[in-house]
């Protein structure tokens, strides 16, 4: 992806967006359950196996990369509240299993 090939940012850059960044108190929060943590304008999967950052355009489209894996999985929908970023996140095991 030439994101993460540092095509359009620095990749020190990209790390920094894609680090959850702590609030006042020096705790981590999000929006919660896997998408734990917020970037500099990404949900981040703060986690220790496969974390990932995602993005969500209006409950119809997600965009999750896990940089570890070197996966990214985009899922468009046109159904208003299907949620496809928990499809991507029960997607994306099976793709870096392979």
């Amino acid at each position: 992806m030439h994101l993460q090939a540092g095509g359009f940012v620095t990749k020190e850059s990209q790390e920094e967006m894609w680090t959850a960044q702590p609030n006042d108190e020096g705790s981590i929060q999000g929006f919660g359950g896997f998408l734990n943590g917020y970037g500099i304008g990404w949900p981040v999967m703060h986690r220790r196996e496969h974390p990932g950052v995602l993005a969500i355009g209006g409950g119809r489209a997600a965009l999750a990369i896990y940089p570890e894996e070197e996966l990214c999985v985009i899922l468009l929908t046109n159904l208003t509240g299907s949620s496809p970023h928990r499809i991507v996140e029960k997607l994306a095991p099976l793709l870096w299993q392979k």
